[in-house]
């Protein structure tokens, strides 16, 4: 798994698109490896795709809405 991650992470450094959020860093030690990220505004990706307690109240907090994008709202955005 470790090294689908590597090689996923090593492709994301590569990507440059005004839709994507540059990856800024990678940690591959197989005790935690981790993907750095600039803070963005309207909370993580994770907070904007699964409706999790703790995910709502960081976009509360935001002022974004507190409800994870639907499929029809991600192919919107995605195909713009």
């Amino acid at each position: 798994m470790l090294r689908s991650l590597r090689e996923e992470l090593d492709l994301l450094s590569k990507c440059r698109h005004p839709n994507l959020i540059q990856l800024l860093a990678h940690c591959d030690d197989p005790r935690g490896p981790c993907a750095i990220y600039p803070l963005a505004r309207g909370g993580s990706y994770e907070d904007r795709l699964v409706s999790t307690l703790p995910g709502r109240k960081r976009l509360a907090t935001l002022g974004a809405p507190s409800e994870p994008l639907s499929w029809k709202a991600r192919l919107r955005r995605h195909l713009g």
